[in-house]
C-alpha cells in the first residue's frame, strides 16, 4: 500500500508541477503580451510625436518661405518707388532746366545765376572756393593750386 501511496503522491506531485509550469506559462504569456501592448503603445506615441514635429517644420518652413516672400514683395515696392521718385525728379529738373532756357529778360536769367549761386554756398559753407573747371578760368584752378603748394613748401623749409 505504501507503493500505492507513494504512486498516488508522485502523481499528484506531477499533476501539481504541470499545473504550476501551466500558470508561470499563462503568467509569461500574459507578460508577454502586456509587453507587446506597450511597445505598440510607444510606438504610436512615437509616430504621432513624428508627424506633429513633421508638421511644426512644415509649419517654420512655411512661414520662413512666407516672410522672405514679403521681404522680397516689400523691397521691389521701395525699389520701384525709388525709381519713380527718381523719374519724377528728373522731369521735373528737365521742366525747370526748359523754363530757364525759355527765359529771355537778361535781368530774371541773372537773378537765377544769383538764386543758384545762393543755394551752392548754403550746400557748401561760406568758407568754400569755387573754382572754375571749363573755360578761360580753369587753368585759374591749376594756378592756385601749384601756389598753394609752392607756399606749404615754403613754410615747411623755415
Amino acid at each position: 500500500m505504501r507503493s500505492y501511496q507513494s504512486s498516488i503522491f508522485i502523481v499528484a506531485r506531477a499533476l501539481q508541477a504541470q499545473v504550476e509550469a501551466a500558470n508561470v506559462d499563462r503568467e509569461n504569456s500574459n507578460k508577454v503580451k502586456q509587453e507587446e501592448g506597450a511597445l505598440s503603445v510607444t510606438r504610436i506615441k512615437a509616430q504621432a510625436a513624428n508627424a506633429q514635429a513633421d508638421a511644426e517644420a512644415y509649419r517654420v518652413i512655411a512661414a520662413a518661405k512666407a516672410q522672405a516672400q514679403k521681404l522680397r514683395i516689400e523691397a521691389e515696392a521701395q525699389a520701384e518707388a525709388t525709381r519713380l521718385a527718381a523719374e519724377a525728379e528728373a522731369e521735373a529738373v528737365r521742366i525747370k532746366a526748359n523754363a530757364d532756357a525759355q527765359v529771355i529778360d537778361q535781368f530774371a536769367r541773372e537773378m537765377e545765376l544769383r538764386r543758384i549761386e545762393v543755394s551752392r554756398v548754403q550746400a557748401y559753407g561760406n568758407k568754400t572756393v569755387f573754382v572754375p573747371s571749363e573755360g578761360a578760368g580753369s587753368s585759374m584752378g591749376n594756378a592756385m593750386a601749384m601756389g598753394m603748394a609752392a607756399s606749404m613748401g615754403a613754410q615747411a623749409a623755415k
